[in-house]
């Protein structure tokens, strides 16, 4: 992943973020509805996403970044839509000849960098996170997840210098994948 730095008032802040395609937690329904298949079909209702997140080769000190953070954002739609309706691919652009999107509001970005880095400096060099949509028995739900469901998460690390950090800016690889 590329960062990107943006000035601050008091020093520099890299910000890259990394979104997920979107999901079909209910493909059961395509069929039955005459919709358009859209979104990567996922069929186990307790599945769940797997990010790791490691250093990039050759770095040193693994995540010893002090100002290094994860936010962690959902899309869902759990409407059942009329043939012909795709979500709006938020944030991102709407998918080639879709019609009538249906908006989809995202959720209060949820800090998730404890998830991601220790709390003290180590030479931690790959951690995972675990994420459930809503309503799947892998979150806790009633084993019926939402329709629709893409998340986004934006990482950020703050360096309270107007120079570059010494050790560089951290270098990240991010693997996912929904099982």
């Amino acid at each position: 992943m590329v960062a990107v730095a943006l000035p601050d008032p008091i020093g520099l802040l890299w910000t890259t973020v990394w979104e997920s395609p979107w999901y079909d937690l209910r493909p059961d329904l395509r069929s039955s509805e005459q919709q358009v298949k859209l979104g990567v079909p996922i069929w186990d209702r307790a599945a769940r996403m797997y990010v790791e997140l490691s250093g990039a080769p050759g770095t040193t000190g693994g995540f010893n970044y002090p100002g290094l953070s994860a936010s962690f954002t959902e899309y869902f739609e759990n409407l059942s839509m009329d043939p012909g309706q795709v979500i709006l691919a938020a944030p991102g652009t709407l998918p080639p000849g879709s019609q009538q999107p249906l908006p989809v509001l995202p959720t209060v970005p949820v800090n998730v960098s404890t998830t991601f880095f220790p709390a003290t400096p180590s030479l931690l060099y790959s951690s995972l996170g675990v994420f459930s949509p809503p309503g799947t028995t892998a979150g806790g739900g009633e084993g019926y997840p939402v329709r629709y469901w893409k998340v986004r998460l934006a990482f950020s690390f703050f360096w309270a210098d107007i120079n570059p950090p010494p050790n560089g800016v951290p270098k990240l690889n991010l693997q996912a994948t929904y099982y």
